[in-house]
């Protein structure tokens, strides 16, 4: 079974009752990382979208992407990529049913393990943007 990475904006009413508040990507549609903003403090996940293909300016409808936006300790972006690879390369555990990396979950406040940095710095994930596309009409 094909790995899955959750993320969960979370909601202040603390229900989930708002488009997307909740997301889960098969690891093989994550398409790579950025930061797609000049902060410091973002990093932005790329998937396929997962309402269908999208329409863009080209016709092709492959240039668009869900994107799921981190937020992060400022400046730390090779170790949170480090630290999500390294969970979505970890092998399963035969019986035990892992097949879904929590990397931020807002509502119940669980978030990926990151290693401090080289210094002994601290570096977390801490929220979550989500940005799913709709799909084209037919």
């Amino acid at each position: 079974m094909e790995k899955y990475l959750y993320f969960c904006k979370g909601a202040t009413d603390g229900l989930y009752n708002v488009a997307h508040d909740v997301a889960v990507y098969p690891v093989s549609r994550f398409r790579g990382f950025t930061n797609q903003s000049t902060t410091q403090t973002e990093l932005s996940m790329l998937f396929e979208p997962m309402e269908g293909e999208v329409g863009d300016a080209d016709g092709g409808g492959d240039d668009v992407c869900d994107v799921v936006v981190l937020t992060i300790t400022s400046d730390k972006h090779k170790e949170v990529i480090s630290s999500i690879l390294a969970a979505i390369d970890a092998p399963k555990i035969s019986g035990t049913g892992k097949s879904l990396i929590t990397i931020a979950d807002v509502m119940n406040s669980e978030f990926l393990s990151i290693d401090p940095d080289s210094a002994g710095v601290a570096v977390a994930i801490s929220g979550v943007a989500i940005t799913v596309q709709a799909g084209a009409s037919a």
